[in-house]
């Protein structure tokens, strides 16, 4: 009996205790302004009141509305990425920003040891490879060209900043692009050097018949290159180089900066589709939509020094290639995504900031329904109630902050089911 009556207590204790949890929030909430406007959450962009006939609606962003000049730099004084990426190293030399997986955790390049790898690889390129920097208002040809095909990580960033630091043009392949498409971009650009890895190497030695004037072939993720490897590349005339080899001959052959212009060519950017042609965008291209997304944000979620984002989206991709460069022109720490699972990988780079897609945001929803799902019943009871709180107050506008991310931005229309979970759970 008085088993039952304990067992009638400690269950009556389990529903009152989250009750009057709720009736506290639910008083202390009642009276409180809100953060934001609610409608503000649903319709963050207006239509321009200026539109020619017969053409679709210009939307703008309600943190740079109509009548206000469109976000064309970072700064007046840093009108390219390569202004904003060497400012940072030389203001901020100490601070860590490109992060690598060592194990399960990850380590961390300062802006100091990043500026001495993009000088050493970039000098490299020009030495070992016979790329030469783009001059100043010409159009780019195969020469001023190198490729990058790599899955996000630190050497892909580096490669990147290395041709902007030497006016070369990148040309970012796809990594999840078909054969067709890969071959296609490397005989239309008539790359003569690409920087990949090992499996992609293997998939170009494949159809190096397609692309005659591919002469060098620099790997990122060894020291020691294989000897089945060389042997390959030797039979198809192939010059193989590793990364280390690369940086260290420019470290013994050090080159002056060749600072590009804003309008000289920044990259040349494809698409997955085999009979791309590819856009050539020039570096103020790549400022300004730097530059647009730190203007989008509110002041109070403005990216600093002390944040950190998951590159996860492909770095092919001039979203996330403007992202990146404008978190690294802010300061903030990039982790990069090891192609695994990307809702791991968000835990244990732990970002302050989100940048991500319309289907992740929906597959992060489920999966955080799914795992809370699994759990014990008073843990299932307890998740809910903070849950509806959290859900109750951001609909009335009131930021309920539980976490570290202080925003997440989506490249493309979301549901706004899936948008509201995402702000309820990541908040």
């Amino acid at each position: 009996m008085a088993a039952l009556q304990a067992l009638q207590v400690d269950t009556l204790s389990v529903l009152l205790v989250p009750a009057v949890v709720l009736l506290g929030v639910l008083v202390s909430q009642k009276n409180r302004a809100p953060d934001v406007h609610p409608a503000l959450l649903r319709q963050q962009s207006e239509i321009s009141r200026t539109r020619n006939s017969a053409e679709s609606a210009v939307l703008r962003n309600r943190q740079t509305p109509h009548g206000r000049p469109l976000t064309s730099s970072y700064d007046k004084s840093l009108k390219t990425t390569y202004d904003a990426f060497w400012n940072i190293v030389k203001t901020q030399p100490q601070r860590d920003l490109l992060g690598y997986k060592v194990g399960n955790a990850n380590a961390w390049l300062s802006a100091e040891v990043l500026g001495k790898r993009v000088e050493n690889l970039g000098a490299g390129l020009l030495q070992s490879t016979g790329v030469q920097s783009l001059q100043h208002d010409v159009d780019p040809e195969s020469k001023n060209m190198v490729g990058i095909l790599l899955s996000n990580s630190a050497e892909w960033a580096i490669a990147d900043y290395a041709c902007v630091t030497y006016s070369l043009v990148s040309v970012p392949i796809p990594t999840k692009a078909e054969t067709g498409t890969t071959s296609h971009i490397l005989s239309y650009t008539a790359l003569s050097a690409i920087i990949t890895s090992t499996a992609f190497a293997e998939k170009l030695f494949d159809n190096k018949n397609a692309y005659s004037n591919l002469k060098y072939i620099v790997l990122a993720d060894v020291t020691d290159i294989p000897e089945q490897l060389l042997q390959r590349a030797q039979a198809l005339n192939l010059s193989l180089l590793t990364l280390k080899e690369v940086e260290s001959a420019g470290q013994a052959n050090p080159k002056p900066h060749v600072p590009p212009q804003p309008d000289d060519i920044f990259t040349i950017s494809f698409s997955t589709d085999p009979k791309s042609n590819g856009a050539m965008i020039p570096h103020s291209g790549v400022a300004s939509a730097g530059a647009g997304i730190l203007s989008m944000l509110p002041p109070s979620v403005q990216i600093a020094s002390e944040d950190r984002h998951l590159s996860h989206l492909p770095l092919s991709s001039m979203y996330e290639r403007s992202v990146v460069h404008a978190a690294v022109s802010a300061g903030c720490q990039v982790a990069f995504y090891d192609g695994t699972n990307v809702l791991h990988e968000l835990k244990v780079a732990d970002p302050t900031v989100i940048f991500t897609s319309a289907e992740i945001l929906s597959k992060l929803a489920n999966k955080i329904k799914v795992d809370y799902a699994i759990n014990p019943p008073v843990e299932k009871l307890f998740h809910s109630i903070a849950f509806a709180l959290k859900s109750w107050a951001l609909s009335g506008g009131r930021v309920s902050k539980s976490g570290k991310v202080k925003f997440v931005m989506v490249d493309g229309s979301s549901s706004s089911d899936a948008l509201t979970y995402a702000r309820t759970a990541l908040g």
